[in-house]
């Protein structure tokens, strides 16, 4: 299981050290820059490099749908999937997970799959009591009123919501 004491002491150990900094939070031009989901990093090249074989031993230890075809892998997962191990163990958090990413990244050895502008979009998926798939859609974006034709040119799904109040089944929503 990944060692999140371990990953957490790579991340800080690859970090510029205040004594490197020509100025306070000036980053150097050399610094190895990755935008992770909360947070920006910049890490010392040679120190990264350090660290290579570890993280490549950690990403061996996630379930193999974050791999690529090529190596076997169902070409990327999405990362709230992350937290668990290949075996099905929960090793870490959503911090863990974004430390684990961003040295990933700034080793050339991970990469999002969608902008970033894209990462609210996930669509939901919605089932019914009876595990009958209801509708895929994007939450984030308004849907079509009643009789309008949605984006992907079908009608919208009909407002079950009176009839769930009508039936007293509130727990569907």
């Amino acid at each position: 299981m990944i060692d999140t004491s371990k990953l957490r002491d790579a991340v800080l150990s690859c970090l510029f050290q205040e004594s490197e900094l020509s100025a306070p939070k000036q980053v150097p031009e050399d610094a190895v820059r990755v935008e992770g989901l909360v947070s920006d990093f910049a890490f010392h090249k040679e120190r990264l490099e350090y660290v290579r074989e570890e993280v490549i031993g950690w990403i061996k230890q996630l379930p193999k749908e974050f791999l690529s075809k090529d190596e076997g892998g169902g070409d990327g997962w999405s990362f709230l999937n992350m937290c668990v191990d290949r075996d099905g163990n929960q090793w870490g958090e959503h911090i863990d997970m974004e430390a684990l990413y961003v040295l990933a990244a700034g080793l050339g050895l991970a990469e999002f799959l969608l902008p970033r502008k894209m990462w609210s979009v996930t669509p939901v998926l919605k089932l019914s009591k009876e595990g009958d798939r209801v509708s895929m859609r994007d939450l984030s974006q308004p849907q079509p009123a009643e009789g309008e034709v949605g984006p992907s040119g079908t009608p919208p799904r009909p407002d079950h919501s009176s009839r769930e109040r009508q039936s007293g089944d509130t727990d569907r929503k």
